[in-house]
């Protein structure tokens, strides 16, 4: 919770969740930490496996392809997934999770935390670049972005 709140974000009233099929179904995106989550979520509903990604491969699929500009979300996902993608999820690639800092040291965290804010920040910057121009820059200044 330090490293959350040197960035601005309280995150003591944050719990985790069990996902499932109605979670994942009105979800636009679903944004893991591993790939092995990116698995559970296709398990749980299948069709999810379009709109689910690690933060990492997510932020390079996104750079590449571009800006969203007024393209629909879930719609421009689809267009930066890769059908290959389905095969490479299988293979344990460590580029594209973000490394556990549980059972780490405050250090840890804290690498583990600039790590979220600077792959968050590439995001933004390419999905909804509008909502960053007109705002200080960080986590704590950081719009939540609306499901379109």
């Amino acid at each position: 919770m330090a490293a959350g709140e040197r960035i601005g974000l309280d995150l003591r009233s944050h719990r985790s969740r069990v996902i499932d099929a109605p979670m994942l179904a009105a979800a636009d995106l679903v944004v893991t930490m591993e790939q092995r989550h990116v698995l559970e979520v296709a398990t749980v509903l299948p069709e999810a496996f379009n709109w689910a990604f690690t933060l990492p491969d997510l932020v390079q699929r996104s750079e590449a392809a571009g800006p969203r500009a007024d393209r629909d979300l879930r719609r421009w996902l689809t267009a930066i997934d890769d059908p290959k993608r389905r095969a490479q999820i299988l293979r344990f690639t460590p580029d594209l999770e973000v490394p556990d800092p549980m059972g780490g040291t405050k250090r840890t965290f804290r690498r583990c935390t600039e790590l979220l804010v600077d792959l968050v920040d590439r995001f933004m910057a390419v999905t909804w670049p509008e909502d960053l121009s007109t705002r200080e820059h960080g986590a704590s200044a950081r719009p939540v972005p609306g499901s379109s």
